[in-house]
């Protein structure tokens, strides 16, 4: 019966050894975390963006995870996608009805450091005031 490996451990066994790319080994997960309230008087329309964090995201990191968490900001169809550091979209997600948005994003690196964006690619309706979006990122960078 024939054994495999991975590309870490075939790098790892090879004569000589290739080193493996720092953000791939023993790596601590970092989570970036921030949100938003919506105003109604602000008159979101589509290709909107919301910037969110204070700190940038750096380059190298690899996303592991991508969730927005949203109380559903009303009309009949609120749809909006996340990027960062060069890398888009992350994530994609309706929020016009509460729940979780994740997505597993294993592999995506960040090309230039950044702010995670949120950018509205569909909203046939006002926002409801009031409603909280949240995005959360997990990423690997050493």
């Amino acid at each position: 019966m024939p054994n495999f490996s991975g590309v870490a451990q075939a790098n790892a066994i090879a004569v000589p050894p290739i080193n493996s790319m720092p953000n791939t080994q023993v790596g601590r997960v970092r989570v970036f975390y921030d949100s938003y309230t919506t105003i109604a008087a602000e008159d979101v329309t589509v290709a909107d963006t919301i910037t969110f964090g204070a700190e940038r995201i750096p380059v190298g990191a690899r996303i592991t995870n991508a969730s927005i968490q949203n109380d559903g900001v009303g009309g009949t169809s609120a749809i909006v996608s996340v990027a960062v550091g060069g890398v888009s979209p992350i994530v994609a997600a309706d929020i016009t009805a509460a729940g979780i948005d994740t997505i597993t994003t294993i592999g995506l690196v960040t090309t230039s450091a950044g702010y995670p964006t949120m950018t509205f690619t569909t909203l046939t309706a006002d926002m409801t005031d009031g409603k909280v979006i949240e995005l959360q990122l997990e990423y690997v960078i050493d």
